[in-house]
């Protein structure tokens, strides 16, 4: 899945419409406290936590060896379980992973409603 599809599949189950801007190469949506906004969950950090808190997505860390996970766990309508990972090697990526998982997990969610 590209990140734009993981974008546009995270905005669907979230209950965004979102509008792509071939000049700005970018997604952006109307917020209703900041007005026109772009939609990137996948870097900004509380585009993530709102999408996370709104569909009940559990997000957790954890390390085996020389390697760190994020994961990233729900359930879609009480019975579709949605878990994932992603892999950092260095802790500068944890963030980045974070909000990776949490878009990933949005993105599979809107696909199940497909």
């Amino acid at each position: 899945m590209t990140d734009r599809e993981m974008l546009e599949l995270a905005a669907k189950a979230a209950g965004v419409e979102i509008e792509w801007r071939r000049s700005a190469g970018a997604y952006y949506y109307d917020d209703p406290e900041t007005g026109r906004e772009e939609w990137r969950p996948l870097d900004d950090d509380g585009q993530a936590l709102r999408l996370a808190v709104k569909l009940c997505i559990d997000v957790s860390h954890d390390a085996i060896g020389m390697k760190s996970f994020v994961y990233a766990r729900t359930v879609f309508n009480d019975e579709t379980h949605i878990g994932l990972s992603e892999i950092f090697d260095d802790e500068s990526e944890r963030l980045d992973r974070t909000r990776r998982a949490i878009t990933r997990a949005a993105a599979q969610i809107g696909k199940e409603m497909e």
